[in-house]
């Protein structure tokens, strides 16, 4: 008897560096008289073989990983094949849950795979969704320095003592930058975007 067999699971746009809701991985087989999927690993533990791949924009050098949460276990996971052994606990419906976590941006594909040993010996299932990671702010900042021995970078320097507070009327700045972010305000160095960003501006006081 024959069975197509996989991995089903979609996983929703997420936030840099955020942990994300509650990802449920489906093993399956189609059953070939009522064509419904079925579970296939109901009420077992087994080890799957996770990796990343990058679809949009492809970086120069890989500096961050996404790391899969299952449980009380972190796994950073391989870019390439066959990827990082993860252990799942499958459900009676033949389910198991995870998170993602991504400290940068971009579109993202995360690839399953299993081979079957010893009585399982044989059986290949393989699974894929892709996805976007998306900055969660872009952070406006005034990159200056007090004196020639002081560099300015507010992320750092969160008491204010190396960054200006204040301008002059009708003074320039002598550089405002834009980065993309994470909530903490750290770089997602891997962000791409040609196109145009509406910028307004807004009294806060008085």
């Amino acid at each position: 008897t024959f069975y197509d067999t996989g991995f089903i699971y979609s996983i929703p746009t997420q936030i840099s560096c955020a942990i994300s809701n509650n990802i449920t991985i489906s093993a399956v087989r189609l059953d070939q008289t009522s064509q419904q999927c079925v579970p296939f690993f109901a009420d077992r533990d087994k080890t799957i073989n996770f990796w990343t791949s990058y679809v949009n924009p492809i970086p120069d050098t890989i500096s961050n990983q996404v790391t899969l949460n299952n449980g009380s276990s972190d796994y950073p996971l391989a870019t390439d094949p066959p990827g990082t052994d993860v252990l799942l606990n499958f459900d009676s419906n033949g389910q198991a849950t995870v998170t993602v976590t991504y400290p940068d941006a971009g579109q993202l594909t995360l690839h399953s795979s299993f081979t079957g040993t010893g009585a399982e010996s044989g059986l290949s299932m393989t699974g894929a969704a892709t996805y976007v990671t998306k900055p969660a702010m872009f952070y406006v900042y005034i990159d200056e320095t007090i004196d020639s021995n002081s560099a300015c970078d507010p992320v750092i320097d969160l008491s204010g003592d190396l960054c200006p507070k204040f301008k002059m009327a009708g003074e320039l700045f002598q550089s405002l930058k834009v980065r993309a972010a994470c909530a903490d305000k750290t770089i997602t160095p891997n962000f791409a975007y040609d196109g145009d960003i509406g910028l307004t501006v807004s009294a806060v006081s008085p």
